[in-house]
């Protein structure tokens, strides 16, 4: 299984910005992406409909931002824009950031098959056959 995991796309292309190497942080308001460290995993972008598996990572190890003046020090790595609904806010106690490397943007982006094991909003499995059966077709 391959996982796959959602990044909410709507007003900001993060995931075209992951696949173009820009984007190198990836964020959450908590440390929920622990079981997908130091692994390889594809990226589907959200925010309008189905998901559309669009990249392919490595996802490093989380660690936790505390203070707004370290965010902002980060910005130009994780490229929330500020004033954004997922940046720094005065309710904000920590944030957690996950290194985003060695991305490519998949030459035929595909949406994610019905035989996909989701785990909540946050990420999916993807049977490896599917996507050899998706690369066969695209």
């Amino acid at each position: 299984m391959m996982p796959v995991l959602f990044i909410n796309s709507r007003g900001v292309p993060y995931v075209d910005l992951i696949g173009r190497r820009q984007k190198t942080l990836e964020t959450r308001s908590k440390d929920m992406l622990r079981s997908l460290s130091d692994s390889w995993i594809l990226i589907a972008e959200t925010g309008s409909g189905t998901p559309v598996v669009k990249a392919l990572a490595f996802l490093g190890q989380g660690f936790p931002v505390r203070s707004r003046d370290e965010w902002n020090r980060l910005r130009p790595a994780h490229l929330v824009p500020e004033g954004s609904r997922y940046d720094w806010s005065a309710s904000t106690v920590v944030k957690w950031l996950y290194s985003v490397s060695c991305a490519v943007q998949l030459p035929h982006p595909f949406t994610l098959p019905a035989d996909s094991v989701r785990h909540g909003r946050t990420w999916a499995e993807l049977d490896l056959d599917s996507i050899d059966l998706l690369l066969q077709n695209a």
